[in-house]
């Protein structure tokens, strides 16, 4: 199992990170250079990669996640699902606000007040909770504990509403204003479990795994959705083959084999800039669940 294994994680290592940078483009479409060396400091690694996710590139693709059944557009809803209490490491936890609000700085500078991400986003809330995808009660039961009674009424009007009039609705609610530590605390307590138990019971032998590689794969589900069991059949042009891949590695205990299909799918929107912040996600995932392996702290 995992620990008896450990050795060899260590040693794959550095094969994932100098066969992935060979075989790999950045965003602009020159070699990706940042994971090429043998003997990199993974945790500096991870670092720099935090630092070019800055708030501009997030804000371009903050609320960009994926339909699971395939249907086009994009989706920010916070799915009603049973919570999980299955731990992730702090740094995931990290990862995932740092991708929806930056910082909490940030957070109070552009997103204290209720905004629309565009695209088929509703208005957003806290860290990453469109009330667009959410029903009225659902937005009771997970936010009536941190705000007054009054504001979850008004936060009610945009049940339901997105894409350009969730646009008009967000300004018309620009008054509510959410402070971070609330957002925070709401976030950890309700939206982080549900993604939790999302990824949990999506791939087998989740719990075998170290925090960071567990909270590494709740940020791809979180970005993505559970979309690892779309039949090829049903997948045209192959856009969750990687996904398809990793539930098979999970399956038979091929941990130290992950982190190269989460960099593989950096294919999906490599050459587009402002989608520049997805590359770096991917790489930030595959970084973190090395780091995992690896049992550094």
């Amino acid at each position: 199992m995992l620990r008896d294994s450990s050795a060899m994680f260590v040693n794959r290592r550095d094969f994932l990170l100098m066969s992935a940078s060979a075989a790999s483009l950045s965003v602009f479409g020159q070699t990706d250079r940042s994971l090429a060396a043998t003997d990199v400091d993974l945790l500096h690694q991870y670092e720099a990669l935090m630092s070019n996710a800055t708030p501009d590139v997030v804000a371009k693709v903050r609320g960009l996640r994926e339909y699971v059944d395939l249907a086009a557009g994009l989706e920010t809803a916070p799915i009603q699902a049973k919570p999980s209490a299955t731990p992730i490491s702090s740094r995931s936890t990290d990862l995932l606000i740092h991708f929806e609000v930056s910082s909490g700085e940030v957070y109070e500078q552009r997103y204290q007040a209720p905004t629309w991400p565009k695209g088929k986003s509703g208005v957003t809330i806290g860290i990453g909770y469109d009330l667009g995808y959410a029903e009225e009660h659902a937005i009771r039961k997970d936010w009536s504990d941190y705000l007054e009674s009054a504001t979850v009424d008004r936060l009610i009007l945009a049940s339901g509403v997105i894409g350009r009039p969730a646009k008009k609705l967000a300004a018309q609610l620009s008054s509510i204003k959410i402070p971070f530590e609330v957002a925070h605390r709401q976030f950890l307590t309700i939206m982080q479990p549900r993604y939790v138990g999302i990824t949990e019971r999506a791939l087998p032998n989740f719990g075998d795994l170290p925090e960071d590689c567990r909270g590494a794969l709740v940020s791809l589900v979180y970005n993505r959705g559970a979309s690892f069991g779309i039949a090829e059949t049903k997948d045209k042009h192959g856009r969750y083959k990687e996904m398809r891949t990793i539930r098979k590695l999970m399956i038979e205990n091929k941990y130290d084999e992950i982190s190269d299909q989460l960099l593989q799918m950096r294919r999906l929107w490599a050459g587009n800039k402002d989608l520049k912040g997805l590359v770096i996600r991917r790489e930030l995932e595959s970084t973190l669940f090395l780091i995992g392996l690896s049992g550094l702290s």
